[in-house]
């Protein structure tokens, strides 16, 4: 893992593929405070938002063309401003690990540091990522697996199919095509929820566990108050679960055995590593059409969050709109706070039109984990664009 006392001793930083204040606030502040010093910043992404700091050099392209950028970034500015430093870093944050070509990424950036003697870090989605690969996660398969080779039964761990994948609707054929499918939740489900028998779970607030930061540092913790009613903390419904079923390994009592037997007293850091052996790969022709960027909103990243009556009244959590700079708006005849239908895959969402500068060339931003945008497919993909009448329209 990378100590995040490295964000301070690093005099030149390259972020890749990072909605940073949004997705990580606390190392945006870090970045910030190092950049008001002497560290030079680098960006490459996919938009060109304002991070609050000085910005050396920023290149912002399509989400097809960031793998082939990042391998040309040694040639440009970014590139020399990264040889000009004594401690370089490479951070590749949450839209880079959800790319379609993340492997790929990974890979480039690894020949990158290896040839600038650099850090490569990773600017994790959750605060338990690190933990769950840990305790040996994925099992038996990844995620995306198990949606396309549809299983007679799925449970789901605090996970709300329409928000919380990457590709909604992939995540409701399969569910929708299951026998049966048990969610484990601190909450009722909502309209359209595929589940078939919902386990009442305790929010972290309620039961005692363990976080492994994206730094490797393990942090333990109690609960605050009692679970509510019935409500149960997650690992002991799993572990009923695994005793009704017959299953070995669900004998503990505590979580502090769940956590003793999955790190096993072992050195965390020692077991934690951003090094990737695996060959670049050749690229992956991009489809023609409108690409979508897709970043996930601060206030509808989990359950709880979109849930806080407090945190949807903020400017955070507004609408989103079919966002694109004023030449692609232009060329599609649509006029700023117009509605458009916008299709992905079999799903389609209303939305209203935002002219937005930072982006590139055929791109719309449409943000993902919102139940304005839920219907649509994945993260990355083509997207098209019709507008809607309106009734002054009509007349």
């Amino acid at each position: 893992g990378l100590p995040i006392a490295e964000l301070d001793a690093a005099d030149r930083v390259l972020l890749v593929g990072s909605f940073l204040r949004k997705d990580q606030p606390l190392v945006a502040k870090r970045l910030r405070q190092s950049a008001a010093r002497r560290t030079q910043i680098n960006v490459l992404h996919c938009a060109d938002d304002d991070l609050l700091m000085k910005i050396a050099n920023r290149q912002i392209v399509a989400p097809s063309a960031l793998p082939d950028a990042l391998a040309e970034v040694l040639e440009g500015p970014i590139g020399a401003s990264l040889k000009s430093g004594k401690k370089p870093l490479i951070l590749l944050g949450n839209l880079a690990q959800q790319h379609p070509e993340a492997a790929r990424l990974h890979a480039i950036a690894q020949k990158l540091a290896d040839a600038l003697g650099a850090q490569i870090g990773f600017l994790g989605e959750a605060a338990n990522s690190v933990g769950g690969y840990l305790a040996g996660l994925p099992v038996g398969m990844p995620v995306r697996a198990m949606l396309d080779s549809p299983r007679k039964a799925y449970v789901l761990f605090g996970a709300e199919p329409a928000f919380d994948f990457a590709d909604p609707q992939r995540t409701r054929a399969a569910l929708g095509a299951a026998q049966y499918v048990v969610s484990l939740s601190a909450f009722r489900p909502r309209e359209g929820d595929p589940s078939h028998l919902v386990l009442p779970i305790a929010p972290f607030t309620e039961t005692a566990g363990t976080f492994v930061s994206c730094e490797g540092r393990v942090q333990s913790f109690h609960a605050t108050v009692r679970p509510l009613g019935e409500a149960r903390p997650g690992w002991k419904v799993l572990r009923v679960l695994g005793n009704l079923l017959g299953l070995a390994g669900f004998e503990h009592e505590t979580s502090e055995q769940v956590r003793e037997e999955a790190l096993a007293g072992r050195d965390v850091a020692s077991l934690l590593s951003n090094r990737t052996g695996a060959a670049i790969g050749s690229p992956v022709p991009p489809v023609p059409g409108l690409q979508r960027i897709a970043d996930v909103p601060i206030h509808f990243a989990d359950p709880l969050a979109r849930r806080a009556a407090a945190l949807q009244q903020t400017p955070d959590a507004r609408v989103p709109s079919a966002s694109m700079n004023a030449v692609l708006l232009q060329a599609l005849g649509l006029l700023p706070g117009a509605k458009v239908r916008v299709r992905q895959g079999a799903g389609a969402a209303i939305l209203s039109v935002a002219i937005d500068e930072r982006l590139p060339a055929d791109c719309v931003r449409l943000p993902a984990g919102h139940p304005e945008t839920a219907a649509l497919g994945g993260l990355f993909g083509v997207v098209t664009l019709e507008a809607v009448a309106t009734e002054a329209t009509v007349a």
